[in-house]
This record gives C-alpha cells, structure tokens and sequence, in this order.
C-alpha cells in the first residue's frame, strides 16, 4: 500500500539547527498534503511550546505532544488520544528523583511547571540556549512541591535536565524497574511519561483514527524517543545526524536536518520514488 500519514519529530528532524524551519520544508508538506498524503508533528513538546512552529505550518491538522501522552486534532480541537500520569503518581516519582540534582519539569494544564529556585540557575548548568527555553516556557513555582501535592490535573509528562550524563543515568537507574515509559532525546534529559504514552502509543492512535491501514505509515525521527515511533511505522526513516544506532532501524537514512532531510522525504514520497 502507498504511504498515506507521515509523521516527523521536530528538534534534529523537521527542524534545523536554528529551531526554524526551512522554506523548503514548508513547500513540501504542502505538496504532500495536496497529494493525499496527511503530514503530523510527533514531539517531546506540549502544545504550549509548539506555537512558532505550528504558526509556521497553518496547513498541519495533527500533532502528538508530550512524547505521544496527547494526540489533538488541531481543527477539531478534538483530542484522539491521551494517556497521562495521575497526580499521585507524578509527587511519588518527584520525591524518588528530587535528590539527583536535575531541573524537575511538570506538564499539566497545558502548561509547564518547574521548582523556581532551579529555574533561576538553569544558567548556570545549560547550554545558553536551553536556559533562554526554559525562562521562556517554563513557569517558575516557588514552593514546588507544595504545588505538586495540590495539583490534581493529570500530568502528561515529567522532563528533567542535568548537569551531566552521570547525573542523568544515576536518577534513570533509580526508576528504570517501574511502569513506565522512559525515554531520552539528549545525553543529559530524560523524559517519563505513562506506560501506554510513547510516540508509537501516538502514532497508533492517529493510524486508526484515519482510518488507515499500518502499512500505510511513515515515521521520521533522529533520537532515542523516536525508537517506539521508527519502529512502529511500516516506513522508519532515520536523519543523517542521527546517531548509528538509531540509524540502525532505519528503512531509509534522510538527509541531515540541516539539510531539509524531511523534504526530501516527502519530494520521494509525491514523485513515487519511495
């Protein structure tokens, strides 16, 4: 069967080195659209943090957020999927991981929440471009943990950054036995979300709601939180810049992000080269 749903990660796959995405890139997702072919974004992001880049591409109807927790319909507003964590669960992983020195962040009511005094000094420890993120999107909390004992919105996601990999695989190891989806996108984050929301869970949900057949599927990534959605689609495609083992599930290797890998995919897919 032809490919009818492709979906791309952003940071290192739809978007470059900038964090923009390129005029060619915009062109070929409308050409593939007019072809039959529906375009999602499949993200680590909540929709909070995807406003440039969705008002960069008017023409994407569907997005899978928090790394596949929430799946919308951005015309319906309709949410086809979603599989969060419960409020309880979210305090009891804060208090396991509170101690191994990373920036707590917690996705709820559609917006991102992080203890203040750590959001002061994420300069200190981050690149400057993530600290300038995080003073961006992430809403600094005073008493944080106050706030997570209270809150009684289900959680999409939990995302922590650290100064170092060693802090990163000390605080994984200390949750890695529980039931739960944990995932990386960089040496120094991790990213725990429910047991059934990956972007796999994502991209399944979005299959069916289409009302198209798995074989008929695309997905595009460069990173370790891309694994459940490469291997899930019919079609894995795997950036140039990714790393070789993510390349090796790889049906097809893309050019890089720097160089409009997705719109050569999509080029591929509308002239009947793929």
């Amino acid at each position: 069967m032809a490919i009818r749903l492709v979906a791309a990660d952003l940071d290192g796959t739809l978007l470059n080195s900038q964090k923009t995405i390129s005029p060619g890139t915009q062109r070929a997702i409308t050409r593939a659209q007019a072809a039959g072919i529906h375009f999602a974004v499949s993200t680590g992001r909540m929709l909070c943090e995807c406003g440039d880049i969705l008002a960069a591409l008017p023409q994407v109807r569907y997005i899978s957020c928090s790394s596949g927790a929430c799946v919308l319909d951005l015309v319906t507003h309709e949410t086809i999927y979603e599989a969060c964590l419960t409020p309880l669960q979210a305090y009891a992983l804060y208090t396991r991981l509170k101690d191994f020195g990373g920036i707590f962040c917690y996705f709820t009511g559609g917006r991102i929440y992080c203890d203040a005094a750590l959001w002061r000094t994420a300069g200190t420890f981050l690149e400057p471009w993530a600290a300038d993120y995080i003073h961006t999107f992430y809403l600094p909390v005073e008493n944080f943990e106050a706030f997570l004992q209270q809150n009684t919105l289900p959680v999409e996601k939990l995302f922590l950054m650290f100064s170092s990999q060693n802090e990163r695989d000390a605080a994984w190891d200390a949750v890695r036995e529980l039931p739960l989806y944990i995932a990386t996108s960089a040496p120094v984050n991790l990213e725990i979300t429910a047991a059934q929301a990956n972007k796999g869970a994502g991209l399944d949900a979005l299959r069916r709601y289409l009302g198209l057949d798995r074989s008929q599927v695309m997905a595009v990534g460069d990173s370790e939180n891309d694994l459940r959605m490469l291997g899930y689609a019919a079609v894995p495609v795997v950036m140039a810049n990714a790393a070789d083992e993510i390349k090796s599930i790889a049906a097809l290797i893309a050019p890089s992000n720097d160089d409009d890998g997705v719109a050569w995919v999509l080029d591929k897919l509308v002239e009947g080269a793929l």
